[in-house]
């Protein structure tokens, strides 16, 4: 288990420091541990399938089936290749490692705080860049741009604030640094979940996540849609490109508009792409660099069409559906919960398939599903006693 805290504490600084060429591609420490522990997870995962616990696999391996089926109708296998790794293929082998290995409390634990305590190093490293550099300048430090630093730091604040991981002045210490650290990035929409949070923390309960990610899902995708072809709603009447990166993105209206204004122009050919190839959509071959289009409905869209949006819907859905309805007590499935609902929220506009997206949400689904697992196993123990008194009574 050491080789799999090891891992997760690595993944903030898994694309700059200490990566190498191997078989002919790049190879991280982080990809390079999930290569090495999967086997051994899927031996015990393989060991330990259970009815219950086999939707979310299910949704996952077909969506990792169209994905690869895709390679084989594109022009450029090696760009769309690579894409499909790491927004599909190895985010989703962490999903299965963590399954496959977290199956104690104790391992459960030991890896949300591995993952905390790696952020929160990153965050050192990054609240001393944003210090040297001054504040309201957007950087990257170990090649990881804002938006990757702000899902590290919602992460460490989310499950420091709402669960028991952390205690006294270690507690606060993390979120402070945290804090500063999201602060830094400038990300509007991780700030705006991070400031609600207490309020959906106090309103919304484990038993109405599924309701909440349901009718989250068709609202977004609705106005996702619409203001597409109705952006000129969010066009700015005054707006530098020199301010963009600085503090006027948070305190001028214009910059807010602009950020949605310039993200509905690049939606619209991920619209036409999807009417193209409305039912199997056209895979990675069309995304551009190593990014793809900043809305995670349209990615979907047009990179699965109908049928892997579909699938990409019922993975979480069936997810937060065990929630609600068996282990809405659970403080960590909730607010794990919650945080795959920020992730959606900032994925809006900026996506989920590219980046550090896809491996922090499947990572977190990762060790929900693990929790559940681990869960249900306690459950049929204490059924178990329990019907063994009955029976002893009754003798």
């Amino acid at each position: 288990m050491f080789f799999l805290y090891l891992t997760l504490f690595w993944l903030p600084f898994s694309v700059d420091v200490l990566t190498f060429e191997l078989v002919g591609g790049t190879w991280t420490l982080f990809i390079l541990g999930v290569a090495f522990l999967l086997p051994t997870a899927m031996i015990s995962y393989l060991s330990r399938v259970t009815r219950m616990n086999t939707s979310v696999d299910f949704y996952l391996l077909s969506i990792c089936f169209l994905y690869l089926i895709h390679l084989f109708f594109v022009d450029d296998v090696s760009a769309s290749a690579y894409k499909a790794i790491h927004g599909v293929i190895i985010p989703m082998a962490t999903y299965f490692l963590l399954k496959g290995m977290v199956v104690t409390e104790k391992g459960y634990v030991s890896s949300v705080r591995a993952l905390v305590f790696g952020f929160s190093v990153f965050s050192v490293f990054y609240v001393l860049e944003i210090y040297r550099t001054g504040f309201g300048v957007r950087i990257d430090v170990f090649d990881r741009d804002a938006i990757s630093v702000g899902a590290f730091s919602v992460f460490v604040i989310v499950f420091s604030l709402y669960t028991n991981l952390f205690k006294g002045w270690v507690k606060w210490f993390l979120i402070l640094l945290n804090s500063l650290s999201l602060m830094g990035t400038l990300s509007r929409a991780y700030m705006v979940t991070v400031a609600v949070s207490p309020v959906f923390n106090r309103f919304v309960s484990g038993r109405s996540v599924c309701r909440v990610y349901t009718l989250f899902m068709i609202v977004t995708l609705f106005f996702s849609v619409f203001f597409v072809f109705n952006s000129s709603f969010f066009k700015p009447s005054g707006w530098d490109p020199k301010l963009e990166n600085s503090l006027e993105r948070l305190t001028n209206i214009d910059y807010w508009k602009n950020g949605v204004y310039g993200r509905l122009k690049t939606f619209e050919p991920s619209v036409e792409k999807f009417v193209d190839k409305p039912v199997f959509g056209n895979g990675f071959s069309s995304a551009k660099n190593s990014s793809t289009v900043h809305n995670f409905h349209l990615e979907w869209l047009e990179f699965g069409g109908a049928v892997g949006y579909v699938l990409f819907f019922m993975v979480f859905y069936s997810h937060f559906n065990r929630v609600s309805k068996f282990f809405y007590n659970d403080k960590y499935l909730v607010v794990s919960s919650y945080y795959m609902l920020f992730m959606f929220v900032n994925g809006l506009m900026n996506g989920v398939m590219h980046g550090v997206m896809p491996y922090m949400l499947f990572c977190v689904l990762g060790l929900g599903e693990a929790r559940i697992q681990l869960l249900s196993v306690v459950r049929g123990k204490e059924a178990m006693a329990y019907k063994k008194t009955l029976i002893s009574e009754a003798a």
